[in-house]
Formats: structure tokens, C-alpha cells, sequence
């Protein structure tokens, strides 16, 4: 039998799936403006860890437009983007020094740490996205949702046991009390099966890189699965040290945007990285062909 708790959460997810993979495949306009929206939601609920309510709420709006100008300005000019990230850095480095020359010893440089942080971590990786083939931007998609589904499952089922000799049941009591290993293992088995089950179905598919063996498609499997479930334990940690639950109450049975996608946020440049070193190695083509 489903619980109420559990079926809020499959609708959800289900929902927020589709809606992705129209995006994904519409491509364009319409999957950077699914960008821009999940970056400005995720980005505020960044920012409210900080400064929540009313705090700063002319720096959370400054950040949140440089967000929107990173993800408009990337299809232009790469350039653009470390641009605006130093332009912001300049604006809020030189308003530091200001205040701290003029006597105001309380002035802090953290909130310009935290405006930064939360550009790159947000904006700036979702938008690299568009650097990949919707085939690719699936897989990264994939991976996330593999991690998540085969430890919920798997944690669900027995995440109370432990189950690896000299370890307790938990993985990182004081990141994340309820990861299990239980449920790590079971989103890193899900993740490598369903990489194995690409590896073997590519030469069916148009793939913008060359045929894989099946053992480098499991080690790309296990290599995204642990961003992925670093990118899970560091909004974990983040959400700890502010002493919050969730990032928001946006999404039923989720908590808040940035709950929902913080998996990407790793599994994303990860990728990136393989590919450019696979085009750098001459085994792929340019990302996104």
C-alpha cells in the first residue's frame, strides 16, 4: 500500500520529469527559460539560508538578476559569464572596502562569498547544460534520478541493517543522518545498471561520442553516481550548518527546488569534465554534436 507521503512524491517527481524531458527535447528557448526559472527559484532558496525574509533583500535581487544575465548572456559568448562573475565580485568587493576604510569594522566579505557561491553553484553549472546533446543531457538527468529512486528504495527497505562488515547503518551520520549504506549502494547499483543498459542499446541510438566498452560505461555509471550523491550530502551539510530541513516547500513530498536538483548540480560539470578530457584525448567529438 502507497502512503499519502509517498504517492505526493511520485506525483511530484513524475511531474517535474516530464516537464524536463519536453524541455530537453523542445531544446532552445524553451529549455533555457526551464533553466532560468530553476535557477532563479533554486538560487533564492540558496540565498534564504542566509539572509531569510526581508535580509539583504536588495543583495538576494542583485544576485538573482546576475543568475538570469549568466543563463541569457550563455548563448553568445562563453566570455560573458566569468565576465559578470568578476563584475559582481568588483561591485560588492569594492563596496567591502568602503565601508570597512570608512570605519565600519563589522563590514564582512562573506556575504560576497555567499552571492558568488551561489551564482556558480546554481546559474552557472545549470547553464553549461546547453553545452551537451539532449542525449547527453538525459544521461546526466538519468544518473540523478537513478541515485535518488535506488537509494530511496533501497534505504526504504533496509536502511536500518547494516549491511558492510566494520560499518555502521548510516554513511555520514553527521552530514546526512537517514543516508543509509543501504541506500547508497542501491542508487550506485541502479545508476551502473542503467548505464550498462545505454552502453549496450548505443549502437541502436545516435550518441555524439564514439561506442564505449561496457566496463568504461560502468565506471561512468560509479563515477556519476558519487557526484551525484556528493552533490545530495553537500546540500545536506549546507542545509545542517544554516540548522534547516529543507531548502523550501515549493515542491509536494520534496521540500525545495534546490532539494530536488542538487544531484544534477554535481553529476553536471563532472560530466563536462569527462567529456572535455575524452575531446581532449581525441576518443569524442566537441560536447553537444
Amino acid at each position: 500500500m502507497i502512503s499519502t507521503a509517498h504517492l505526493q512524491r511520485l506525483i511530484t517527481g513524475l511531474t517535474l520529469l516530464a516537464i524536463l524531458i519536453a524541455a530537453i527535447f523542445l531544446g532552445g528557448w524553451y529549455l533555457r527559460g526551464l533553466i532560468l526559472v530553476a535557477s532563479m527559484l533554486a538560487l533564492y532558496e540558496f540565498y534564504a539560508m542566509f539572509w531569510p525574509g526581508t535580509r539583504r533583500i536588495c543583495t538576494k535581487a542583485l544576485g538573482l538578476a546576475f543568475g538570469a544575465a549568466i543563463i541569457a548572456a550563455q548563448p553568445f559568448s562563453p566570455m560573458w559569464i566569468p565576465l559578470l562573475l568578476c563584475l559582481i565580485f568588483l561591485i560588492f568587493g569594492t563596496r567591502f572596502l568602503l565601508a570597512y576604510g570608512s570605519g565600519d569594522t563589522g563590514a564582512n566579505l562573506a556575504n560576497t562569498a555567499f552571492l558568488l557561491l551561489g551564482l556558480v553553484y546554481i546559474p552557472c553549472n545549470l547553464q553549461s547544460a546547453m553545452l551537451l546533446s539532449p542525449v547527453e543531457q538525459c544521461l546526466v538527468v538519468g544518473a540523478a534520478i537513478a541515485t535518488d529512486a535506488g537509494g530511496y528504495y533501497a534505504g526504504s527497505a533496509f536502511g536500518n541493517k547494516t549491511i558492510l562488515p566494520f560499518f555502521g547503518p548510516k554513511v555520514w551520520p553527521s552530514v546526512s543522518p537517514k543516508k543509509s549504506w543501504a541506500g547508497s549502494l542501491g542508487g550506485l547499483a541502479l545508476c551502473v545498471l542503467l548505464f550498462c543498459a545505454i552502453g549496450l542499446a548505443s549502437a541502436n541510438f545516435a550518441w555524439p561520442a564514439p561506442a564505449l566498452p561496457l566496463w568504461a560505461w560502468a565506471v561512468l555509471g560509479v563515477l556519476m553516481n558519487l557526484a551525484a550523491q556528493f552533490g545530495d550530502f553537500f546540500e545536506s551539510a549546507l542545509k545542517r550548518s544554516r540548522d534547516i530541513k529543507d531548502s523550501g516547500s515549493l515542491l509536494p513530498g520534496h521540500g525545495g527546488l534546490l532539494d530536488r536538483i542538487d544531484s544534477i548540480l554535481f553529476a553536471l560539470p563532472l560530466y563536462l569534465l569527462l567529456r572535455s578530457l575524452a575531446e581532449l584525448a581525441g576518443i569524442a567529438g566537441p560536447a553537444g554534436t
